[in-house]
């Protein structure tokens, strides 16, 4: 009956789920009537500000599609304040709605950038705070205090009292999660005799349940206890339902360190319904984790020193659940504490092998956590190194001119000595030359052999590639098929037991749940073959027979490819995909296969060439005075076709680095590469220069050095 009781939860908390969005929709519903009537002023600014924020918990793709309406909107209006208050909108949507914490921060830094040219001081403290707040959800505490501290000492100087008890809570949950309680403490009970003195209700509540957190730390449960049901009481008082979801979690932990597992479950349950209902996904996979943990304590057979295995079964799908949902967030703490339940877990179930790697995944990030700076000195150093020698070569780099010039001019009078050797020595060899033909024969077959076994290598390490994201693919389908027939099993056992008492009406409802969880694992079953076959299709051998093919099509299809496949490998890469087709263009009669390759390859190394140009800008973090603004380095990569008389031109371009002059002759050189080693064979710009002469056209290269680079294919028509 707990399996029936549990679904039952989870079907009510989906119904308030649409409930809340329903809300929020007849909200949208109303500003998207006034939106047409709306004149192109400040108001309408204004208005599609109001939209992007409405739908940070419904659908964040249009609340990011509307706050950059508005922040066009405001730009052209030259309304700094709207610039401002629609990057910090749409910043919302990328960073609490799709936990895309790289982009939030992105549009953070500018709104930060806009509030600082206008002198609006109360808007630069607010963005520190956001910033802080950003950096607190990904466990980057000492930034998060940075920039808390900086929102501190504006508000302290506007006397903005709201604010700055806000501020100073923050910065004692920060100090709580570096347990560094009695600093916490401080600053949190600093905060409630501000929100007390203004008789703020909200901020009391928050307050006493940070502290009943901090007793809970110090195992002082009987205090922390108190704290919290006081802060609850308050939370129901004011229908702040996001707060009565940590406290109601935070109750949840304190009898489990009571050992009281039954009132423990009781409270998580309720914490679960209301986060998901809110959609709070850092909350949700808290209550997850800490589900998981008292299933884990409730699996041991109390006087046998047994453990239940259907019991540590729930236990396993709870903290599965909360791992993905911390994975998708970035929230390292709860995915460290997590994975140390998983690892004790899988070893109770006698899966030692994942029992060791969830254990090492769990030391890995205990290490990230408290060695992050730790880590930016180490990076220093080695940029500090690296500088160094730049600045080194650059000093020889003159010396060595001067001895090149010395021994060109040397070379020039020993070539014609030697070139007189030689004549007599070819004169002498002459008689030899039918035994070196054969003998060259033989060294320019190795040579040939030795380039196919390269070319089969570049096609192996390809495949690695493709299958290791093919495999990344279809892990999460299956994990929810695993996970929903695990559970299914267990609804037909209780559906048995049901029908053996004649109870239809019970068995009527579990067969309704096993319906549903049937519809589930079928839609993750053909999620996966999707997955499949779509990686299928673009391992397709070429056929080497020439077809009518779309030339766009083909030139967008590659694109996307190649971006999905490199956020596969780097999820922190972002990147703008400009195109502009020709629709005008007929089918070119070409080998697909081929020519995809070739755009593909020349993609690729384009998101490569930004995301190093990225990484060399964004290495130091930026300091309040010089952040990132609207003239911040954008990556991007563009694509384009046009027809030209005979011929269709395929462009591809990035504003990466460029190619530098000494290289430039050597790009189409089988075996010569610019990426470090390891990462190129040199043999994708080789190849792609041989198929498109094989095509009977030609591929051409334009680059400047620190701009960019730009490649064009001409095809025959």
């Amino acid at each position: 009956m707990k399996i029936l009781f549990l679904f039952f939860i989870i079907t009510v908390c989906i119904a308030m789920h649409l409930m809340a969005q329903r809300q929020g929709q007849d909200r949208i519903d109303s500003l998207l009537g006034q939106l047409p009537k709306a004149k192109e002023d400040t108001n309408k600014v204004k208005l599609l500000i109001d939209l992007s924020h409405t739908y940070y918990s419904i659908n964040p793709d249009e609340g990011i599609n509307f706050g950059k309406q508005g922040f066009a909107l405001a730009e052209k209006l030259d309304w700094k304040k709207g610039i401002a208050n629609g990057g910090r909108t749409i910043a919302g949507n990328y960073g609490f709605g799709k936990s895309d914490y790289a982009t939030a921060l992105k549009y953070s830094l500018q709104a930060l950038k806009q509030f600082e040219k206008i002198g609006d001081k109360t808007g630069i403290a607010r963005m520190l705070s956001d910033i802080g707040v950003i950096h607190w959800y990904q466990s980057d505490y000492p930034d998060a205090l940075k920039y808390y501290f900086g929102a501190l000492r504006i508000n302290e100087e506007l006397d903005n009292k709201p604010d700055i008890a806000v501020t100073l809570c923050n910065i004692g949950i920060v100090y709580n999660s570096q347990k560094e309680y009695q600093k916490a403490l401080t600053y949190i009970t600093k905060a409630n005799m501000i929100d007390e003195e203004m008789g703020n209700k909200s901020g009391i509540a928050a307050n006493l349940g940070d502290i009943g957190e901090l007793y809970r730390n110090l195992n002082n449960n009987e205090k922390a206890l108190e704290y919290n049901l006081k802060s609850l009481q308050l939370y129901r008082e004011l229908g702040d339902k996001n707060g009565e979801a940590r406290d109601l979690g935070n109750i949840g932990v304190v009898y489990s360190g009571q050992k009281n597992f039954s009132k423990a479950l009781e409270y998580h349950l309720k914490a679960l319904k209301i986060s998901e209902e809110l959609g709070i996904k850092i909350e949700t996979a808290a209550s997850l984790g800490d589900i998981g943990n008292i299933y884990l304590e409730l699996s041991t057979d109390a006087g046998k020193g047994k453990h239940n295995t259907a019991t540590l079964q729930k236990a396993k799908v709870y903290t599965d659940s909360a791992i993905q949902i911390s994975k998708e967030i970035g929230d390292l703490n709860t995915m460290s504490v997590c994975y140390k339940q998983l690892s004790e877990i899988q070893t109770l179930l006698g899966d030692h092998r994942n029992a060791l790697v969830s254990y090492k995944n769990f030391t890995l990030l205990k290490d990230s956590i408290f060695n992050t700076e730790k880590d930016k000195k180490l990076t220093e150093t080695a940029m500090q190194y690296t500088f160094d020698k730049k600045e080194a070569a650059a000093g020889a780099a003159q010396e060595k001119k001067d001895i090149r010039q010395r021994y060109v001019r040397n070379s020039i009078i020993a070539g014609a000595a030697v070139l007189l050797l030689l004549l007599i020595a070819l004169i002498n060899r002459y008689r030899y030359k039918q035994k070196a033909n054969i003998k060259l024969e033989a060294a320019y077959e190795h040579l040939k052999n030795t380039q196919e076994q390269l070319v089969q290598s570049e096609k192996m390490a390809a495949f690695g590639v493709v299958a290791k994201r093919m495999a990344h693919e279809i892990q999460n389908p299956l994990n929810f098929v695993n996970n929903f027939s695990e559970v299914s099993t267990e609804l037909i056992d209780e559906m048995k037991e049901e029908l053996s008492k004649a109870n239809y009406e019970e068995a009527n409802e579990i067969a309704n749940d096993l319906k549903q969880n049937l519809e589930k694992i079928n839609h993750h079953g053909k999620r996966a073959g999707d997955i499949v076959k779509g990686m299928l299709q673009h391992s397709r051998s070429s056929t080497g027979v020439k077809e009518p093919t779309d030339i766009n099509a083909l030139a967008d299809e590659y694109l996307r490819l190649s971006y999905h496949g490199f956020r596969a490998k780097d999820k922190s890469f972002n990147a703008t995909m400009k195109t502009d087709y020709d629709e005008t263009l007929q089918k070119v009669n070409i080998i697909p296969q081929d020519i995809g390759r070739v755009i593909l390859n020349l993609i690729t190394n384009a998101f490569y060439a930004v995301n190093e140009k990225q990484k060399l800008l964004t290495k130091d973090l930026p300091g309040f005075q010089n952040l990132a603004g609207p003239d911040a380095y954008a990556p991007t990569v563009s694509v384009s076709t046009k027809k030209s008389e005979n011929s269709v031109l395929i462009t591809v371009s990035d504003n990466g680095n460029g190619i530098p002059k000494n290289i430039v002759d050597k790009i189409f050189q089988p075996f010569f590469t610019t990426k470090p080693t390891g990462q190129g064979t040199g043999l994708g710009l080789s190849l792609s220069y041989d198929i498109i002469k094989a095509h009977g056209g030609e591929i051409k290269m334009e680059t400047k050095d620190g701009e960019g680079t730009e490649f064009i294919i001409q095809l025959p028509i």
